[in-house]
């Protein structure tokens, strides 16, 4: 999407450990809205969305930024631990050395044990 597209996010999405991010088709708002929304991922009534520019959501979110390129129809689940992308509800599975298995790799090393 354009640099200069907004995403619309939810307040509580901005001190969630684990967020959605959906991407749908724009359509004629392609060039205002990304087509990218940003909540939690609690199962609960996100409320009133705002928008907000997507460099923006550069600075609140860093490690989304490279999801941002991903087409319509894709929902991205990132956590503290490995992130999860879908394409049109199927999970896909990272290709190796791609960011998606990089960052997953990371996120296992934190997360296992001592001595694991």
């Amino acid at each position: 999407p354009p640099v200069r597209a907004s995403v619309l996010v939810s307040r509580c999405s901005e001190d969630a450990d684990a967020v959605v991010l959906t991407r749908v088709d724009a359509g004629s708002a392609a060039q205002a809205w990304s087509g990218w929304s940003l909540s939690c991922s609690q199962d609960h009534d996100h409320g009133e969305r705002f928008t907000l520019p997507l460099l923006a959501l550069s600075a609140l979110r860093p490690t989304l930024v490279p999801f941002l390129a991903l087409p319509a129809g894709c929902v991205v689940v990132a956590r503290s631990g490995p992130a999860h992308v879908f394409l049109d509800g199927k999970e896909l599975s990272p290709k190796p050395g791609s960011y998606l298995q990089v960052l997953n790799a990371r996120a296992s090393t934190r997360s296992a044990p001592p001595g694991a």
